[in-house]
């Protein structure tokens, strides 16, 4: 929070992306904000944002908030998995699968009440161990399952 220059009495919420990407439901992370009066948040997103950066960001946050309306396999939470940080997502991609088993990784639905309800258990954990959970996720190991994949298709 230092290194960004950010208030460190407030609460930091990250959405991990830009506001302007409709696919990415901006709307349901404030609307889900405004719900929580109780805390002093301050919102920040990755609009020009070097990636480089993008883990200090993580990193600053107390929370990283995911509401996209559809995902593949979005990179960005196994980006904020592999940072320890406390995610809430809507249920996209293969999100639910990276979550499972992981304390202060939530999954929420559209209702911005639920969104709401999550990030206020999110930030219950100041840290996750979801590095440790996700190394299979490694580029290692994704390398070797592309290698058998391509081998068994030259195989046949």
């Amino acid at each position: 929070q230092a290194k960004l220059k950010w208030d460190t009495k407030k609460t930091h919420v990250l959405f991990p992306s830009h506001p302007n990407r409709p696919e990415k439901n901006y709307k349901l992370f404030k609307d889900s904000l405004d719900l929580l009066k109780e805390f002093n948040f301050q919102k920040h997103s990755l609009v020009d944002v070097k990636h480089e950066d993008v883990p200090l960001y993580m990193n600053a946050s107390h929370i990283v908030v995911l509401t996209s309306i559809w995902e593949g396999s979005p990179n960005v939470i196994k980006e904020v998995l592999a940072c320890n940080r406390p995610i809430v997502s809507t249920d996209v991609g293969d999100v639910s699968d990276n979550f499972n088993g992981i304390e202060g990784c939530l999954i929420c639905s559209n209702d911005p009440m639920d969104v709401a309800k999550k990030i206020k258990e999110g930030l219950k954990f100041d840290k996750t161990n979801a590095r440790e959970k996700i190394t299979h996720l490694s580029s290692d190991n994704i390398a070797r399952q592309l290698i058998r994949v391509y081998q068994s298709v030259t195989e046949s």
